[in-house]
């Protein structure tokens, strides 16, 4: 069984995971309270940093870091999510959106 973190555990996780990948983590105080925002660094300093999204709660914004900054194939091993004959991350996504690329919908 997974152990629960508190909310400061997982805003602190979300902020070393974000820092780790180029982006960081601003709290703003909103209407309905606080809400944290995810920017990604712009590599020229002079420009303004990049608005990826924002959450509302602690476990959010620690889950939408993991999504947008990890890579998913270092988020989990699954054998389920790979697809048969797909051996890197690049073969497993031209695969999936081949269908797409030639122009025939999908029912």
């Amino acid at each position: 069984m997974t152990r629960l973190h508190s909310p400061l555990q997982q805003l602190k996780e979300a902020r070393q995971i974000a820092l780790d990948y180029g982006c960081f983590i601003v709290e703003k105080h909103g209407q309905r309270g606080l809400i944290w925002i995810l920017y990604r660094k712009h590599p020229n300093p002079e420009q303004r940093a990049i608005y990826i999204g924002k959450c509302s709660s602690p476990a959010a914004i620690r889950r939408f870091v993991e999504k947008v900054c990890i890579p998913e194939d270092r988020r989990r091993k699954t054998e389920d999510s790979q697809l048969p004959g797909a051996t890197c991350p690049q073969e497993l996504l031209s695969s999936v959106l081949s269908p797409l690329s030639s122009g025939r919908r999908m029912a």
